[in-house]
């Protein structure tokens, strides 16, 4: 005989049970993705590895696909990678449905807008725009035989004062006083954080002519601009002969062919 204390029992129970477990299993069902708080608009140095967040609840079946904003084809998708350059990667964290880009080795080529895109029917996109501070030489790109040129590899905006500079012309390290036509001069200015370092040359020639390479030493790394210098084989004052311009036109065409295979 069926106890109808307990039947009533056991069937209020299941009435209890049966509509919370039917409405979680809608609710999962019925949920669209949405992203949550991480930062858009970052910024790095040169070198350093930039992490793009992007955190997705309620993915569900959809993927998380980043592109930069003016190139059509995608970097990632889910967990794939789609481009062959190694400084990019996906690192996916579950317990925070995070989808972040990794780039390594930061350069200012890098900058831009960046899009997280969840793959669903609308698509739904968030911006994020990256920053990169690097050091940058100022002068010419271009002077005349005898002439004299300044330089200036301006290292500001980092966290720290770098320890030193040195320069380079075509890989060899340039040594203040070892060639009296050529003077080095750094300086501070009120930022703490800045340092300025200033290459003189009084004479230009074809000696003088090529890569320079403006290296600032950090504690923690190095942090690395270029700046090429061409340098013509006339005088100011005197009228360009067909040896001179011969010469001229066969050191361009070596500087920037040497330059663009150093890229």
């Amino acid at each position: 005989m069926v106890d109808e204390n307990s039947s009533i029992q056991r069937n209020t129970v299941l009435a209890e049970l049966l509509p919370k477990y039917c409405w979680h299993v809608v609710s999962m069902t019925t949920y669209n993705p949405v992203f949550n708080h991480t930062p858009v608009n970052l910024t790095y140095y040169t070198g350093e590895t930039a992490t793009l967040r992007c955190s997705v609840s309620h993915l569900g079946p959809s993927k998380v696909i980043w592109k930069r904003e003016d190139q059509p084809h995608p970097l990632t998708v889910g967990k794939f990678v789609y481009v062959s350059n190694p400084e990019y990667g996906i690192k996916h964290i579950p317990y925070k449905d995070e989808w972040n880009l990794i780039i390594e080795n930061v350069q200012p080529s890098h900058a831009g807008f960046y899009e997280c895109q969840i793959s669903t029917k609308d698509d739904i996109k968030r911006y994020v725009q990256l920053h990169i501070i690097d050091i940058n030489i100022t002068g010419p790109t271009r002077a005349t035989k005898g002439q004299s040129v300044k330089l200036t590899c301006n290292v500001s905006g980092f966290r720290r004062t770098p320890k030193h500079i040195r320069w380079f012309l075509n890989g060899t390290h340039i040594v203040n006083g070892q060639d009296h036509n050529i003077r080095i001069v750094t300086y501070q200015r009120s930022d703490v954080f800045s340092l300025f370092s200033e290459l003189d040359i009084g004479k230009t020639n074809l000696n003088y002519g090529g890569n320079y390479l403006c290296q600032a030493h950090f504690a923690n790394g190095l942090k690395v601009s270029k700046h090429v210098l061409l340098v013509d084989t006339i005088n100011a004052d005197s009228k360009p002969s067909k040896r001179a311009t011969t010469d001229f036109v066969h050191f361009y065409e070596i500087t920037i062919i040497q330059l663009v295979n150093q890229c």
